[in-house]
């Protein structure tokens, strides 16, 4: 139904980037990247400020596994984000977490940790890269850092613990007694009531 509505809208009126920068997302929801690079190399042809698409673009350019490309299209999103009289704060956090990820990915581990450090200095709370850099400092068993930032991601969202531990990255350090102790505040007491006496 959607893409039935993407694809008149474009019939009507094919110079509008937002019908193909939303064809381009739909046909990567579907998995199709090169079929979505298509489209939002489109849109970003008909509006090359059409934030979204580079964003989208670069999300499929990952997939598709070119990192320099993808790393590309999302710093061009940031500048475009960044050049918008009322920047928007949570795409800028949720951009710079995307570079992270892309940096992470390639091994550019001081350079995941600077993107993530950006997001957390837009957004101290911002659960997603407090997480990413204790991730990081788990795979450079660094693990007192490690452990800081998993207590600064319990804090803000508790309910977190469960998922910590069978988190692939914490999962190595999931019996060590700090990180039991860690979460342990956070999980929830037994429903099992006491046996009877």
């Amino acid at each position: 139904v959607v893409l039935s509505c993407v694809e008149n809208s474009i019939s009507l009126y094919p110079e509008g980037s937002e019908a193909w920068q939303m064809k381009g997302i739909l046909a990567q929801k579907m998995k199709n990247h090169e079929e979505a690079l298509e489209y939002l190399r489109k849109a970003i042809s008909l509006n090359p400020d059409d934030m979204l698409a580079w964003n989208a673009k670069a999300v499929s350019l990952y997939k598709l596994q070119k990192s320099q490309e993808a790393l590309a299209s999302v710093a061009h999103a940031l500048d475009i984000l960044r050049l918008k009289v009322h920047n928007d704060k949570i795409w800028e956090v949720q951009l710079l977490t995307l570079k992270g990820d892309f940096l992470q990915d390639m091994l550019l581990w001081d350079e995941a940790h600077e993107a993530y450090d950006q997001a957390l200095k837009i957004n101290a709370e911002s659960i997603i890269p407090i997480l990413q850099k204790a991730r990081l400092f788990a795979q450079s068993n660094h693990l007192t850092k490690m452990y800081e930032y998993l207590e600064k991601a319990l804090a803000i969202k508790p309910i977190l613990s469960k998922e910590l531990l069978s988190d692939r990255c914490f999962k190595p350090f999931s019996k060590e007694t700090a990180f039991q102790q860690l979460i342990a505040p956070y999980q929830p007491l037994s429903s099992t009531p006491p046996p009877a006496q």
